[in-house]
Parts: structure tokens; C-alpha cells; sequence
């Protein structure tokens, strides 16, 4: 009996591959509104005047009328509130999830098609 053949290069490249795409991320390309991004309840990629852009898990509202962005620090993994100053926004763009989803998948799909093609030849 024959052993089943183990591409284990392949299933290397996808695995990679599929943890690479876990953070794809598509944005809306309408901007939205400060008010818009905190009632969205998603992430969001907020354009500032000096050019920098910053993303951030959601957007919220506290009593006082302040907004915060809730972003991962890069230590330990914990979330972050930093204030928004709202003069300094140019842009606020809203994740798209439905696209997000798309894009990751047909990246997937067309390269498992891709790789099984290969190995077929």
C-alpha cells in the first residue's frame, strides 16, 4: 500500500500564509464621522493632520463628552484608552467586514488553486 504523498513545503506556505492573512483588514472608503465610528462598534483607522495614521479596536464615548480610542499597546498585549483630540482628525474610516472577509478568502481560495495546480503538473 502506498503512503499518501506529504507536501510538507506546501503546508508550511499555508499555514504561513494563513496567519498572515488573519490580520487583512479592508476600511470603508466613505469617512465617517467621530459620532458614526463610536456607535460602529468596530475597528477603525483614524487619518490625523500630521500625516499619521492610527488604528484603533473601536472608538467610545465617555460621559464627559470625550471620545477614546481602545487600542492593543505592544506590550503584553493589553488594551489602551488614549484620548482623541478631535481637531487633529482629518479622516476616520470604518472596517469593512464583509470585504475583509471576501478578500482573505479569495486570497485563499486562489492560492490553494494555485498549489494544487502546481502539484497536479
Amino acid at each position: 500500500m502506498k503512503k499518501p504523498r506529504i507536501h510538507f513545503k506546501s503546508i508550511a506556505i499555508f499555514l504561513s500564509l494563513l496567519i498572515m492573512l488573519q490580520s487583512c483588514s479592508v476600511y470603508k472608503s466613505a469617512p465617517v464621522s467621530i459620532e458614526e465610528a463610536s456607535q460602529a462598534n468596530s475597528k477603525v483607522k483614524v487619518y490625523k493632520r500630521n500625516g499619521e495614521k492610527v488604528k484603533y479596536k473601536k472608538i467610545i464615548m465617555t460621559n464627559e463628552g470625550h471620545y477614546y480610542g481602545i487600542g492593543k499597546t505592544k506590550i503584553f498585549d493589553k488594551s489602551k484608552r488614549v484620548l482623541i483630540n478631535e481637531e487633529e482628525i482629518v479622516m476616520i474610516r470604518v472596517i469593512d467586514k464583509v470585504q475583509s472577509s471576501i478578500s482573505t478568502g479569495g486570497l485563499l481560495i486562489t492560492w490553494i488553486g494555485l498549489n494544487i495546480y502546481g502539484i497536479s503538473k
